[in-house]
């Protein structure tokens, strides 16, 4: 899902004080949460100031008890497991509890044990609100980043220097009966959902299996040289060198097309 910055300006406060249970249209929330003080207000819920509170408290707690409280909100049963309509089980395992404001959000790695034809894992965005010294759930993204289709989850950390908010750097293979083919997506956590930002092709692999040295590569890139929310590089080393800059415009990061860059071998 990828949400204008406006909309998620709306949504924020909306989230805090109860306005936004369920799938709830975002023009519903303009509507009805243009004044969160007013016509938000609900006599069931704290006011914004409250879950500040309440924020307070959870997010000082222990990282591995917020992550237990996160599950035991998602997961009522403990299975910790959410399958699809095409038979896609996911098994959420760990994972990290962030905080934006009075929001917590779970990243949470899941693979797969289903019999769906789609066998990929994923990484799963659970969107949770602090209610006393409990988790409510606002919103679940349980696919929201594919894994590889071997039912893993993807490899993935969180990063505090590409943007001005937390962004997911996932990365997945490519699906290729020769070379190790890796793709890197970078995806933006916003207080209300995820924000896709660009995906890149970043590991082609086939020493042992090139039928001569001139086709045989090892070759890894690496995010370098980044300006936060500006512009970072993808640096490629291995048995050939070069690089590729991405500049931010609007709510994606594009590849810059001056100058004659190299490209990874098709993973083929």
């Amino acid at each position: 899902m990828i949400l204008s910055r406006n909309a998620i300006g709306l949504c924020w406060a909306a989230l805090l004080i109860g306005c936004a249970h369920g799938e709830v249209e975002l023009q519903e929330q303009r509507d009805v949460c243009s004044d969160p003080a007013g016509a938000c207000a609900h006599a069931d819920y704290p006011g914004v100031a409250t879950y500040a509170a309440y924020a307070a408290v959870m997010s000082a707690m222990p990282e591995a008890l917020q992550l237990d409280l996160a599950y035991k909100a998602l997961f009522d049963d403990g299975l910790a497991e959410i399958e699809s309509s095409s038979g896609r089980k996911l098994k959420f395992e760990g994972g990290k509890v962030i905080w934006m404001g009075s929001v917590a959000i779970l990243v949470a790695p899941a693979s797969n044990s289903g019999s769906s034809p789609d066998t990929s894992g994923s990484l799963g965005i659970f969107y949770l609100k602090p209610l006393g010294e409990n988790f409510e759930v606002l919103r679940r993204f349980p696919f929201a980043i594919d894994g590889s289709l071997t039912g893993r989850p993807p490899e993935w950390e969180i990063s505090e220097t590409i943007a001005n908010v937390p962004v997911i750097i996932s990365t997945t293979s490519e699906v290729s009966p020769g070379p190790n083919c890796t793709i890197t997506t970078l995806t933006e956590i916003w207080p209300v959902a995820e924000g896709r930002m660009v995906s890149f092709r970043s590991t082609f692999d086939n020493i042992g299996g090139a039928p001569n040295r001139d086709t045989s590569h090892s070759i890894k890139g690496k995010i370098a040289n980044v300006r936060k929310n500006i512009s970072f590089d993808v640096v490629f080393m291995g048995t050939r060198t070069f690089s590729h800059h991405y500049r931010r415009e609007r709510e994606r990061y594009v590849r810059s097309s001056t100058g004659a860059a190299e490209e990874l071998p098709e993973c083929q």
